[in-house]
């Protein structure tokens, strides 16, 4: 309720907020595929 309180505040969110949902499943595969090529600056790998 709070999160969404803050979009009546700020109408000006509204479009980027817009935009976002359109592009987050994309976006989310990038990140996860860079992270996935990159994986040993993110985690300790210990056995």
């Amino acid at each position: 309720e709070e999160f969404m309180a803050l979009f009546e505040q700020y109408p000006e969110f509204d479009d980027l907020d817009d935009e976002f949902v359109e592009m987050e499943e994309e976006v989310t595969d990038i990140i996860a595929h860079y992270v996935d090529e990159q994986l040993e600056q993110f985690v300790a790998v210990t056995k």
